[in-house]
């Protein structure tokens, strides 16, 4: 386990997963029982669904948020044929 996090990449990327909290948790997302007693809130997810516009709101640290996806993208599927970076696998 300890040669795992001697790799820069590996360590960078748990000093950003553990040092950010989600941003959105279960309990901030939006109920059946807030939904139907809110109807404007109803009406903007149900626009921004229809405009294909996304429900999931913008990063809070979007600095942070940047350069783990940098990261996540070179990460590599080494169990996959050509061992493809996750980014050629349509995860990212």
């Amino acid at each position: 386990m300890t040669s795992l996090l001697k790799a820069p990449a590996l360590a960078t990327l748990l000093a950003v997963g553990l040092g950010q909290a989600p941003a959105a948790t279960p309990s901030s997302l939006p109920t059946e029982a807030s939904l139907s007693a809110n109807p404007a809130q109803l009406r903007d997810w149900a626009d921004r669904l229809r405009e294909g516009r996304s429900i999931i709101p913008a990063p809070l640290f979007p600095d942070q948020a940047e350069f783990a996806l940098k990261l996540f993208k070179t990460l590599r599927v080494v169990d996959a044929p050509g061992s493809p970076t996750l980014s050629n696998t349509g995860c990212a």
